[in-house]
């Protein structure tokens, strides 16, 4: 068990083991990276219901301080339609089993905002298959939690219209998800024209899965939303959407000066993260910069060795980032001996000299969290 760390938060560390250190290739900083693994306190929802797939991670982000004793974070699968609370605590991650809806099982949500965009998917549409979310992304800005669908057909080539949403709600507080009143759920369609508008992306909607939009990180900076994609990939470099969030959740977003009118192009971040590199997820720091984690844009690259790496982009409209020299790496596998994959990764604790993250897996149960204490190059 490691000892009490000086960086600030890392009280968590007090409750998990750690599992190696290791130095950063071709960097200066004098301090290893230090990886240690957290524990977690009972189970989430199955993916399935006889409970044979492992419940993997697909997304999280959490209220509070890094000095509280306790955070609430939301936990998102990618094949359920709520998402669930489980708290940061000395005990590591503290499962509490309340779910939070964010869309009806089998009938089609009242208010979405926009027009449904049915990419057709090989003409194979499921309209009925309403309930599964497929959320990839989970970010907090302000009092507001937003989750964004992978926007993706199915493994099948199959259209559902619950994977094609952008959700938000309201917090309780600061440091609560969810009060005794019911949770205001608010959605959208209209991340899907974003993505249709974008310069080099918005002929891959609609495409099969491994070529056409995925959604799967999601960050929120000042007025901005940004969705980082996993493929299409272009070359050796990834695509990040972005719109204004008023305009997304808008009644009328036309009546905005940067209103999502049809004609009007977007222009992407592109990020060079190297060939067969997409990104996994985003998160926003406080000082505006976003941290970013890539891997395979599929099971052929991740067999071919392509790293789970993390980076970070100064400026979210700049489109150079930093390689922080961190590779994530598991030896875990699932039930069926499947390789868990890294696809969140939850920002703990920031200064100007250090990070503390959290990254969470797929493909194993209760996403077998880590945490990654990173020193920053001055």
């Amino acid at each position: 068990m490691p000892g009490k760390s000086t960086f600030a938060g890392a009280s968590l560390a007090l409750s998990v083991m750690m599992l190696g250190t290791f130095a950063p290739r071709e960097s200066s900083a004098a301090e290893p990276v230090v990886v240690t693994k957290v524990h977690v306190v009972g189970q989430f929802e199955p993916a399935d219901k006889k409970g044979k797939k492992a419940r993997g991670v697909s997304g999280m982000a959490c209220l509070g301080k890094a000095t509280d004793a306790s955070r609430q974070c939301l936990v998102i699968d990618d094949e359920l339609g709520f998402g669930e609370i489980a708290n940061l605590t000395g005990d590591g991650l503290v499962i509490a089993h309340v779910p939070i809806p964010l869309v009806r099982k089998g009938q089609a949500d009242e208010g979405i905002l926009g027009v449904a965009r049915n990419p057709m998917c090989g003409g194979n549409a499921k309209a009925d298959e309403y309930g599964e979310l497929d959320g990839e992304g989970v970010a907090i800005a302000g009092d507001w939690v937003y989750l964004a669908s992978s926007h993706s057909c199915s493994g099948e080539d199959e259209y559902k219209p619950s994977s094609y949403l952008l959700v938000r709600f309201k917090a309780n507080s600061p440091t609560s998800f969810k009060g005794a009143s019911p949770v205001a759920v608010e959605r959208s369609w209209r991340l899907a024209d974003v993505l249709r508008a974008s310069d080099g992306v918005g002929k891959f909607y609609g495409q099969r899965k491994g070529e056409g939009t995925n959604i799967e990180g999601l960050a929120v900076i000042g007025d901005r939303l940004y969705a980082g994609l996993r493929t299409p990939v272009d070359s050796d470099e990834a695509f990040i959407v972005g719109a204004p969030v008023a305009d997304l959740f808008a009644a009328d977003p036309t009546d905005h000066p940067e209103g999502l009118k049809a004609g009007v192009e977007f222009k992407p971040i592109r990020v060079r993260l190297g060939a067969n590199t997409g990104i996994r997820d985003l998160a926003a720091l406080r000082d505006g910069r976003m941290l970013i984690l890539s891997g395979p844009t599929d099971d052929k690259a991740d067999e071919a060795g392509v790293p789970y790496k993390l980076w970070l982009l100064e400026k979210p409209v700049s489109g150079k980032p930093q390689d922080l020299n961190v590779t994530i790496t598991t030896p875990t596998k699932d039930k069926k001996g499947k390789r868990a994959k890294a696809e969140a990764v939850t920002v703990l604790d920031e200064t100007s000299d250090r990070l503390q993250v959290l990254v969470l897996f797929d493909n194993i149960d209760e996403g077998e969290p880590t945490q990654y204490d990173i020193p920053l190059k001055p």
